[in-house]
């Protein structure tokens, strides 16, 4: 495969990695519990369908660094296993967390926010919830990564045998 090629495929497979992690962490915020769900019409569909562009937009920018490191490292070693795509993904995810969350402490400027957050028990419950949503999506955004793109790993195109 030529190397416009792959980099294009491995453009396309990011962009879908990324808008499926966007669509589970987008289904998770409005299916949360406590969430007002109004009901189904077409604005609400038109909303959530802008809302889930945006999760996934947010997404591709803060898992990109992780992610390019990872896609760098599986093409150079030729990695192809789903596993192999599932354990990145979760990482990659973990990293995106990170992230986001260093710039929303770096962010705010009051310490209101930490000293109401409530018992270290409900918010380490709530931690966990948030960074497992995001390892179920980083999981399925490896999957779909490697479905599209991983799966052919560094490939080389078959050479014709001379006759």
């Amino acid at each position: 495969m030529s190397a416009p090629r792959r980099l294009l495929s491995l453009t396309a497979a990011y962009i879908a990695a990324s808008v499926v992690a966007g669509t589970i962490l987008s289904t998770w915020m409005v299916w949360s519990p406590g969430a007002q769900i109004g009901p189904v019409d077409l604005d609400f569909l038109k909303i959530t369908a802008f809302f889930v562009s945006l999760v996934s937009s947010l997404v591709a920018v803060l898992a990109l660094p992780a992610a390019a490191a990872v896609s760098w490292y599986a093409e150079r070693r030729s990695k192809r296993s789903a596993f192999f795509y599932c354990g990145a993904g979760a990482m990659v995810s973990l990293v995106a967390l990170g992230i986001y969350v260093a710039l929303l402490i770096w962010n705010d400027t009051s310490a209101e926010r930490f000293s109401s957050m409530g018992e270290p028990a409900g918010v380490a419950a709530a931690f966990a919830v948030i960074t497992s949503v995001f390892v179920i999506a980083g999981v399925a955004g490896g999957l779909t990564y490697w479905a599209i793109a991983g799966r052919k790993a560094n490939s080389h195109p078959a050479t014709p045998v001379a006759s």
